[in-house]
């Protein structure tokens, strides 16, 4: 070979390599897509279990308190000794330790993150357990919002033998929280509910919201899980409210649960604009919120703080409905997870005017 003869062949030859890497690359929407997957702090810790429909976690409650079905509110049977006096049962609590089984995905997109558990829902799994003998007490019946995978509304059930509701939106999500909720044994009723669509709240819809979505999206699907291609047997009509529970609900003596539905400034908007309906609509609920404070380091200002958390912490002290009373952290801790000062609890409910 000469001289231009070899050249051009060493030329052919980078040419056809540097194709090669090029079609291998990832592409800008590729690596963008990349770039926003996250990973709860939950899921790098912790034995998990591949399945078939994503990673299996077992999630170990200890330390609880075994009460007997008279405390749970089952009828007390009458003993009596020898003499035919009565001998009251002593009841004795003894320390019991549980697990729950949740299946979850281990990165996803900002916008499935409902398919992972979050520091938040662990923190409110341990507050649920502290509360339950009140809630029982008072007869509430529990609604959780934005539930992702349903852990806290499956421990709610497991152990508190309360009415739970547990509500997100997503195909995928729903049908993954009630595989989660039959995998787990619970009666937890798993219903669709949007922050961003006013129509698919229980109650609390004004006609003017209602009109007002229509006119933004009037070719929107209600949601729709096929029962023989997702998990759970979840169709349309398990997921919908029915009229009897968007009549009897807001009468009832009702607890809202979240946790970890801040990170995101829209999404935290319609949070807070749901939750005031749901509120302003039912004089007996009140809302508990659960959230790890995200902290960044802004380039704005130069510091670091949490800008999900204090947005949002600033759109309720704005807010003419709502007040936030800050939940000291001294109930017991049950589950494994590292209470940090970035884990808070916080009990929101209507703003009382003569205030």
């Amino acid at each position: 070979l000469n001289g231009p003869s070899l050249y051009r062949l060493i030329q052919s030859f980078f040419r056809f390599s540097f194709e090669r890497i090029m079609a291998a690359a990832p592409g800008p929407a590729q690596v963008e897509e990349q770039e926003n997957r996250v990973l709860s702090m939950v899921h790098c810790t912790g034995k998990h279990r591949s399945e078939d429909q994503g990673v299996l976690t077992r999630f170990t409650c200890s330390g609880l308190e075994r009460l007997s079905d008279e405390e749970l509110g089952g009828a007390e049977k009458v003993q009596c000794d020898a003499d035919g006096d009565l001998a009251p049962r002593r009841k004795r609590k003894r320390a019991s330790t549980c697990s729950f089984s949740i299946q979850h995905s281990m990165t996803t997109s900002i916008a499935d993150v409902g398919l992972q558990v979050w520091l938040g829902a662990l923190l409110l799994c341990d507050f649920i357990l502290a509360s339950l003998p009140t809630w029982r007490a008072r007869g509430c019946t529990i609604v959780e919002l934005g539930a992702g995978t349903g852990l806290a509304s499956v421990v709610t059930a497991r152990c508190g033998r309360v009415p739970v509701y547990s509500t997100d939106t997503g195909a995928e999500v729903l049908a993954n929280m009630q595989a989660n909720v039959e995998m787990n044994g619970v009666d937890v009723r798993v219903r669709a509910l949007d922050w961003t669509d006013a129509r698919t709240w229980p109650w609390g819809c004004t006609d003017q919201q209602a009109r007002g979505q229509d006119a933004r999206d009037e070719l929107k699907e209600p949601v729709k899980v096929a029962a023989e291609d997702q998990p759970g047997n979840c169709t349309e009509t398990s997921m919908e409210w029915t009229r009897e529970e968007r009549e009897s609900l807001p009468s009832m003596p009702l607890v809202l649960l979240a946790a970890d539905v801040f990170y995101d400034d829209d999404l935290t908007d319609a949070f807070l604009t749901c939750a005031a309906a749901l509120l302003a609509g039912a004089p007996q609920a009140v809302l508990f919120v659960s959230m790890e404070k995200r902290i960044n380091f802004s380039m704005t200002s130069l510091t670091v703080c949490a800008p999900a958390y204090d947005y949002a912490l600033a759109c309720v002290k704005a807010h003419p409905d709502l007040q936030l009373t800050i939940v000291p952290l001294s109930f017991p801790k049950h589950f494994e997870y590292d209470r940090c000062p970035e884990l808070v609890c916080e009990e929101s409910g209507r703003r009382r005017r003569e205030w």
